[in-house]
């Protein structure tokens, strides 16, 4: 299915999947030190429910570079921001 896909395209998927794992990754760990910071008697053995919330950061991150990208945020930050200039 892949092959149908113009380069444009594909290198759309694998941003978007990267944005999805970095903001999972660091959601997840942040998530877990807080709890280890605020919630009384955190074990990390009871938590059971840690791939919902690793699965939800992923989809986050998907949606908001998706989303940035349908609104042109991306393109004002690429103009605006610093991490398409040469310095």
């Amino acid at each position: 299915m892949l092959f149908f896909l113009d380069i444009n395209k594909m290198n759309f998927i694998l941003e978007v999947l990267a944005v999805g794992i970095v903001t999972s990754v660091v959601g997840f760990l942040t998530s877990t030190a807080m709890m280890f910071v605020f919630v009384k008697h955190f074990k990390l053995k009871k938590y059971h429910f840690w791939w919902q919330v690793v699965l939800s950061y992923f989809i986050t991150g998907c949606l908001v570079h998706m989303l940035c990208q349908a609104v042109g945020v991306n393109v004002w930050y690429c103009k605006h921001g610093v991490a398409c200039k040469n310095v």
